[in-house]
């Protein structure tokens, strides 16, 4: 029998330090479920007929991936608040390559071992 030994995948954490001296630390190992809550995000911002909207579903998007830290609590109020449009960009976008690179991590094609 085959085994595939999954204690080579990569878990390394994204961190983001914001301007008000909060750090946040995502962890590396995120679920299915909260994949497909942020993929249908996503889906409501590609459909949203003007801006507003669109950035109504930045800041969800955004709400959602910070408090992924579960050692702190963030609103969407204290988004629309504290951080402005380029700073939720940066996020997104940082967030974006973070699940990429976990998704081609090398070690994922480590052998099966017997």
């Amino acid at each position: 029998m085959a085994t595939f030994d999954m204690s080579y995948l990569e878990n390394e954490p994204l961190e983001f330090k914001n301007l008000y001296g909060n750090d946040y630390t995502i962890p590396g190992d995120i679920s299915v479920e909260f994949m497909l809550k942020l993929s249908k995000l996503d889906k409501k911002r590609e459909q949203a007929k003007d801006q507003e909207k669109q950035i109504e579903v930045m800041v969800d998007f955004v709400a959602e991936i910070l408090n992924l830290d579960e050692s702190q609590e963030i609103s969407v109020e204290e988004i629309r608040q504290k951080f402005n449009f380029k700073a939720m960009q940066i996020i997104i976008s940082e967030w974006t390559k973070h699940i990429q690179k976990l998704q081609s991590d090398p070690n994922s094609e480590s052998p099966s071992s017997k």
